[in-house]
């Protein structure tokens, strides 16, 4: 077994020297930011900031009310502060039932997190109807940033901008920090408890399993009728979540939560085993493991003791265990990856007591993702072990 985890590891270092830079775009809620200001909207899904295709016109686009005028602006509040030095502008909106609607003139201003006051960044003059016009700019330091629309093309109505995006890198780091107590959350209160690495909990009927690692919180749920994941990200203060859910097929909608108490709740079962049992299938994240190196099993004997015990009780059950990462690296090196997890996983099983030939693994790498590979919280979702019945 050591010479397979060897020859695995020697594809992965020779391909992930290779893996080329992500940009991210900082200023889409899978990434953490939310609007926190705006002018007269008439669009609600608007405030659901998604780095959604373009085609996707509700989520992230801003339209002013009928006849309010200029100007009209709103602010993305970042998760921590970025540098940003590009912007992309998308006015490919509803010019054919509305001519004229798209935004032409706007100004973008920053502000850090001790400023008093934006301060403005540029002025752009935009292209009609127009996606992915790309602006290379100053670097510039924010943790909130203010579209300012001064005109449109004549539409004496409405006008009309569909998602601005903004590259670059956070510049403060993701420190560690505890998520344990109530949250008031968009669909009601939730409980979290954290042990490190790991994060459990409890909504009404539902339970979830999850990791926190820095500010990224990925998680996933199950209550009495469907199961899904959620990918977020907490704020400077540790009292704001932001981010989106989604099941097997696609991004759902956003998901926000602001922080009640520190109160631990006990909550009744453990979601891995219970998603197990409801659906046949249980996914662990490991959104801090993608360098192999760091990966330490003791971190996984705890929650995986209770499986070993679920399987001794099931003695006719077998298991598959398979590995998925996100697109970072070299899709050879992401595949011995997935596959040198799956086998960690298993070993740590049958050193708990369970017979190897009731176990399968499977290593898929970055084939079978998750979630988006364009975004950070995607990409970390996408890092994960599933469990499946056979």
């Amino acid at each position: 077994m050591k010479c397979y985890y060897t020859a695995i590891l020697s594809i992965f270092i020779f391909a992930i020297s290779k893996a080329p830079a992500q940009q991210i775009n900082l200023l889409c809620a899978e990434n953490g930011a939310r609007i926190v200001e705006y002018s007269s909207c008439d669009w609600e899904d608007f405030k659901a900031y998604f780095d959604a295709d373009d085609d996707e016109l509700e989520q992230g686009m801003y339209c002013s009310e009928s006849g309010v005028s200029f100007p009209h602006y709103f602010t993305l509040e970042l998760a921590v502060t970025g540098e940003i030095s590009s912007l992309e502008f998308n006015t490919l909106v509803e010019e054919t039932a509305y001519p004229g609607v798209s935004a032409k003139k706007i100004i973008i201003y920053a502000r850090k997190v001790d400023d008093n006051n934006f301060s403005p960044v540029d002025t752009f003059n935009l292209r009609q109807n127009n996606a992915h016009q790309l602006f290379d700019i100053s670097p510039f330091l924010a943790k909130q940033v203010k579209i300012e629309i001064l005109s449109n093309f004549g539409n004496q109505q409405f006008t009309e901008i569909a998602r601005v995006k903004g590259y670059g890198s956070f510049i403060e780091a993701m420190g560690e920090d505890s998520i344990s107590g109530v949250w008031n959350s968009t669909f009601g209160e939730i409980a979290f408890t954290q042990t490190y690495p790991f994060v459990s909990g409890c909504f009404g009927s539902g339970q979830l399993i999850g990791q926190f690692t820095g500010r990224i919180l990925v998680f996933q749920w199950l209550d009495e009728t469907d199961t899904g994941f959620c990918s977020l990200i907490i704020n400077e203060s540790g009292e704001i979540l932001n981010g989106y859910w989604g099941d097997a097929e696609m991004i759902a909608g956003a998901w926000s939560a602001e922080k009640l108490s520190r109160k631990i709740v006990n909550c009744p079962h453990n979601p891995l085993i219970a998603q197990l049992i409801a659906e046949g299938r249980s996914v662990l994240f490991l959104p801090n493991l993608k360098n192999a190196f760091r990966f330490d099993t003791d971190d996984f004997r705890g929650i995986l003791s209770e499986l070993s015990l679920f399987m001794r009780h099931h003695p006719g059950t077998r298991l598959l265990i398979e590995g998925h990462t996100d697109n970072t690296a070299d899709a050879s090196a992401n595949k011995a990856l997935s596959e040198l997890w799956a086998l960690k996983i298993q070993d740590l099983l049958i050193e708990l007591g369970v017979k190897e030939t009731r176990i399968g693994i499977q290593g898929y790498g970055e084939s079978r993702p998750l979630a988006s590979n364009r975004t950070l919280t995607g990409r970390i979702a996408n890092n994960r072990i599933e469990f499946i019945i056979e």
